[in-house]
Formats: structure tokens, C-alpha cells, sequence
């Protein structure tokens, strides 16, 4: 009897030990202790706790906290008319932080984190409906638990909903930072602004209100934070990309130096996931199947 006993005390100490294990946080350099029955998000980087409860992680590996969080001020939040229920500067797994507890749109609530140092920035977000307390508590106790692991080696498509062929492509992977997929043309380096070609792509929940129509517009609008000023519609119309439902729009603009830029917007969807792909072309005779020839090697993860 006694031996029994003691193999149940030993097996509730592994489970206790193992519920506060920390874990990394897919596609990311995150390691944190997630809440009780939280699982992997589906389409996004974090945890589902829940109905009602998520964490979202924002990875931006050689960003700048400094610079990110200089307008990360209660102050900025209350002028939008935002209600702060706390904030403070602090110190998380040794780098500095920010800590904000927002109240939005009812009934939502959120713990906010923010922390890393000039070579990197973690954005940590806990969301919850605010009436219920015992969740909100769990989720903050959960992003305080954060660690960043420099050294640490992402697969960046091991958690994405879909996968890319380009080895016949003219465009190729390059890097992936913050849920974006950069692909480049093999010969060219440095950054995407500076770049003739380049395509991001962003996976989203398949599950929004917007049509893909919507969200097309709405991708090329987004363009302008490149310095891009719209300037004609080419073309745009309702497809499909290797069997998917697809919108693409074709666009052309100016950059500030009056350089003319090429835009070929693509949303493509399947019945639980999406890709917004942004392919842009700042000089030269514009050359659109550079982009629709790696587009079209799309597949889901089934």
C-alpha cells in the first residue's frame, strides 16, 4: 500500500513539474510556461486558451525595442480613448519591458508585454473578456514567464499553414520575421527596400469577415509605408492559385524619387487558413510572373 501511495505522490509531481515547464513558442525565440489546457494557435503564433482566451507573439528578431516602444506610452493609449487599467516599466528575463492592462471594446480585456533590447523586440499579448478575472490572472502570469533564447534556431515554416516551392523560382526565401516571409531574387541582398523585387507574405486566420476582395485593397493601401503613392489599377479579378479561391489585384505607383513601382496583391484562401502575398517591383521592365510563378506552388497544410 505504501508503495502505491508513493508512485501516486511521484506521478502528481511530475504532472505539477511538467504543467510549469516552459516551451518554445513555435517560429519564435520565446520560451514561456503557458496557462493550464492552453494549445498551439491556429494560424497565428501563441497559445488558444479556451474560447475566450489567446496569447499572441510577435518575434521582430533585429528589431529595436528602444525605437518600437517610443510612443508605447499610457498617455498615446488614453488620447485614443483607451481606458489603461495599469502600466509600468520593468524588467523581464533581464531586458527592459513595458507592461500595459488595456480595457477594449467590450467585453475585452488585455495584458500587454513588451520587451528586448536594440538587436530584438517581443510583443506578448493576452487576450480575455474582462468580467472573467481568474483567466485574465493566469494569462499575465503566463507572459511574465517569457525568456528570449538568442541563440535559438527557428523553422520558419514549422508552424505556418502553408509551404512554398521556389526551387525553380526566380524568387527565393530570405528571412522571416514577425509572421512575414520574405522572398528575394537569388543574386540580391540587403533589405527589402532596397531591393528591384521582393514578395512578402503574411498567414492569416481563414475565418475573417472581409472579403478577399477587401483585403486586397486594403494590402495595396498598405504599400504607401514602403513610400509607394498609388497612381493606376491594371487589373483585378477573382482567380484560382493551384485550386485555391484567390483575388489578385495589379497595380502601378510612384516611389519618391518618381521611380515607377509595380504592385501584384494576392489573396489566397483555403477553408481554415489565408496568405496575403504583397509582391512589389521597384525598377526596370516590370515582370510579373516572377511573382505569380512562386505563388502558384502554394499548398495548405491540410
Amino acid at each position: 500500500m505504501k508503495k502505491v501511495g508513493f508512485i501516486i505522490i511521484f506521478l502528481v509531481i511530475s504532472l505539477i513539474g511538467y504543467s510549469q515547464k516552459k516551451v518554445n513558442v513555435p517560429g519564435t525565440k520565446v520560451w514561456m510556461t503557458p496557462p493550464e489546457g492552453a494549445i498551439p494557435g491556429k494560424n497565428f503564433t501563441g497559445f488558444q486558451i479556451g474560447e475566450n482566451g489567446a496569447i499572441q507573439i510577435m518575434d521582430l528578431d533585429g528589431g529595436n525595442f528602444y525605437s518600437n516602444t517610443r510612443n508605447y506610452k499610457k498617455e498615446n493609449f488614453e488620447a485614443k480613448g483607451v481606458q489603461v487599467l495599469d502600466f509600468q516599466k520593468l524588467t523581464i528575463d533581464g531586458y527592459p519591458a513595458i507592461y500595459a492592462h488595456i480595457k477594449g471594446a467590450e467585453p475585452l480585456a488585455s495584458h500587454q508585454l513588451v520587451f528586448g533590447d536594440s538587436t530584438f523586440s517581443i510583443s506578448l499579448m493576452a487576450n480575455y473578456a474582462l468580467v472573467d478575472k481568474t483567466l485574465g490572472q493566469q494569462l499575465k502570469k503566463s507572459i511574465f514567464t517569457a525568456q528570449y533564447k538568442k541563440d535559438h534556431k527557428i523553422d520558419p515554416f514549422g508552424h505556418a499553414p502553408f509551404r512554398l516551392d521556389d526551387t525553380h523560382t526566380t524568387l527565393k526565401f530570405k528571412q522571416y520575421t514577425s509572421n512575414m516571409y520574405l522572398y528575394l531574387p537569388k543574386e540580391e541582398e540587403g533589405k527589402a527596400g532596397q531591393n528591384k523585387q521582393f514578395l512578402l507574405l503574411t498567414p492569416l486566420p481563414g475565418n475573417v469577415s472581409s472579403s478577399l476582395e477587401e483585403l486586397a485593397k486594403q494590402a495595396i493601401l498598405e504599400t504607401s509605408k514602403y513610400g509607394i503613392v498609388l497612381t493606376k489599377v491594371i487589373s483585378s479579378q477573382t482567380k484560382k492559385v493551384n485550386g485555391y479561391q484567390a483575388y489578385e489585384i495589379v497595380a502601378k505607383g510612384k516611389i519618391k524619387d518618381e521611380a515607377t513601382a509595380h504592385l501584384v496583391v494576392t489573396i489566397i484562401q483555403n477553408r481554415e487558413a489565408m496568405v496575403v502575398s504583397q509582391g512589389m517591383q521597384m525598377a526596370g521592365d516590370f515582370d510579373k510572373k516572377a511573382f505569380t510563378e512562386l505563388i502558384n506552388t502554394i499548398r495548405f497544410k491540410e
